[in-house]
């Protein structure tokens, strides 16, 4: 089964890249959305769930851009209301390769076998695409959701860089009080 494209120009506002254009007919044309064994593709399934569950925000990686409009198409015809999208920049590894799964240490557990902690991987990877518009480079979970402003996204990919993770790292580990360093609560 496929969704039928009546209006092949669509225009969204992405909270990261601004206005967007796409022209349908140059990227899919009718898409399918239930294949041939009767199983959803996962543009209806992730709409449907999406719609369900009211997500108002959907923040995701540039790769996925070129979904978007089939999600916008999808929820308006099932009549929810598209949230509104972010595209964040690709991070990069230090050889300028996308860095995925397929690289082997850049899952959770990876990070949390090699001591990095929760609070130094997040701070870390906030970095990564977004600036607090000044100095500072360590921040606590509550101050970093406090600082945190979707309007200082960068459009730019940024470069994984282990050698200034581990600084984050020992940097929260710096902060620590003897409670929190003994409890162990710093690693979970």
């Amino acid at each position: 089964m496929r969704f039928k494209i009546e209006n092949p120009q669509l225009k969204m506002h992405d909270l990261v890249r601004g206005d967007v254009s796409f022209n349908l007919d140059e990227m899919v044309g009718d898409f399918v959305i239930v294949r041939a064994d009767g199983n959803p593709t996962f543009h209806l399934a992730v709409c449907i769930d999406d719609g369900l569950m009211k997500v108002t925000h959907v923040i995701r990686g540039e790769d996925h851009l070129s979904n978007t409009p089939k999600h916008i198409l999808l929820l308006k015809a099932m009549g929810f209301e598209p949230p509104q999208y972010g595209h964040l920049s690709l991070i990069h590894g230090q050889g300028g390769e996308p860095l995925s799964k397929r690289l082997g240490d850049v899952s959770v557990r990876e990070f949390r076998k090699k001591g990095i902690m929760p609070q130094a991987l997040s701070n870390y990877i906030a970095l990564l695409g977004w600036s607090p518009g000044d100095n500072r480079e360590i921040f606590t979970w509550e101050a970093l959701q406090q600082t945190f402003d979707m309007d200082r996204i960068t459009k730019s990919s940024s470069i994984y860089d282990p050698h200034k993770l581990d600084w984050v790292n020992g940097e929260h580990f710096r902060i620590l009080t003897p409670e929190e360093l003994q409890e162990g609560t710093c690693l979970s």
